[in-house]
Parts: C-alpha cells; sequence; structure tokens
C-alpha cells in the first residue's frame, strides 16, 4: 500500500478515505475511495461498520477524484460485525 489517507471526517462514525496499492507489471496500480460508516452495538461492546466505494463527484461537501495512474476499485457494499470478546 503506497497511500492510506483519510480524506474527510464528517463525524467519529463517518468518514471518507482513499487507498491505492501497488501492483506488479503488467498490471495498472489499484485505488479505491471508500465511504465508512459505523454504529455501536446498544447490547454489548460490539460495532456495524459498512463500507462503499464512491464514484468521482461530492460526499458531503468534499470533491472525491479518482487517483492518477490508478485504476479505480470498487467495493459495492462491505458490512462487518466487530464484537469485544475480552479486555485485551
Amino acid at each position: 500500500m503506497f497511500r492510506s489517507d483519510i480524506t474527510n471526517e464528517v463525524s467519529h462514525f463517518r468518514k471518507c478515505g482513499e487507498f491505492a496499492i501497488k501492483v506488479p507489471w503488467p498490471f495498472w496500480n489499484r485505488s479505491i475511495n471508500l465511504a465508512v460508516s459505523a454504529m455501536p452495538v446498544r447490547e454489548g461492546g460490539a460495532i456495524i461498520i459498512t463500507m462503499k466505494s464512491l464514484n468521482t463527484g461530492e460526499w458531503f461537501g468534499h470533491k472525491v477524484e479518482a487517483m492518477e495512474n490508478c485504476e479505480e476499485s470498487n467495493v459495492h457494499f462491505c458490512s462487518a460485525y466487530i464484537e469485544t470478546i475480552s479486555e485485551n
């Protein structure tokens, strides 16, 4: 990975990030702009996270642009349920 930035932060639970990885020749490097939202679960120490890729345009007033010299990747929809199982 040669780039990993939070490009916009609306709240602690809603952020936009830009990520890029290098891949070997003859392929093009890959990049993605992700919108990430999280929500704590009321019972227990858990959180639900959802992610999807952003197209070029705007996201909460933040301009989203494709990265130069990279092929755009897409995440149509991704979610995760993360639960604390111990203090450690």
